[in-house]
């Protein structure tokens, strides 16, 4: 998929909702439909929508991380979405199970896109992502930095040792991304405009 966002999905609530929201993703996973159509779609197919109701929603996602899993009390999966987090779909399915708080962290860093619902930061605690690739070595890395201490300090063990303050980092970073090298640094956005949350 194109423009891929990378999802991180939480889930929390009554553990007979959580069980039932386990073994439908996972049915959908091992489904054979699944070669064919979206997973989030045949999650919705498989909650009782009927197709044209669910053909309205987002459905461009996959559960591509593997079996979800229920850990300590939170249901756990890794999704993969076209240009986005799929809102209205994940809408649609905390419908079917009102009790749950559905808690997502998107990653589209090629469209700027790194968002939360998780203002509490209970799952996703992080304030930064910097996205680098060095082009004559051959190396990068993504790291998630959760305060600003962290990534000064990062900055200056990796890329420029006089770096002491959050502004200096920011210009160590596009001091480096001028040499056709790759530095992103995206603040994560806090989006509570989806019904997600009880």
């Amino acid at each position: 998929m194109s423009n891929t966002c990378m999802n991180t999905i939480r889930i929390e609530g009554p553990e007979k909702d959580l069980l039932a929201l386990k073994d439908h993703i996972n049915a959908v996973r091992k489904d054979e439909k699944a070669k064919h159509y979206r997973n989030l779609y045949l999650l919705l197919l498989r909650l009782g929508y009927p197709k044209s109701e669910a053909e309205e929603f987002d459905i461009r996602e996959d559960f591509t991380g593997g079996d979800a899993e229920i850990e300590n009390g939170i249901l756990k999966l890794d999704t993969e979405s076209a240009w986005r987090f799929q809102s209205s779909g994940w809408e649609a399915v905390r419908k079917k199970f009102p009790a749950v708080s559905v808690y997502y962290l998107a990653e589209e860093l090629g469209n700027c896109v790194f968002e939360t619902n998780d203002t509490a930061r209970r799952h996703f605690p992080y304030k930064y992502c910097l996205d680098w690739w060095d082009e004559r070595e051959g190396d990068g890395e993504t790291e998630y930095f959760n305060d600003d201490c962290s990534l000064i300090e990062y900055v200056h063990d990796h890329f420029d040792s006089t770096v002491g303050t959050f502004e200096q980092a920011e210009k160590a970073l596009q001091a480096f991304g001028e040499k056709d090298n790759l530095a992103n640094l995206t603040e994560i956005h806090h989006n509570t405009e989806y019904e997600l949350l009880p």
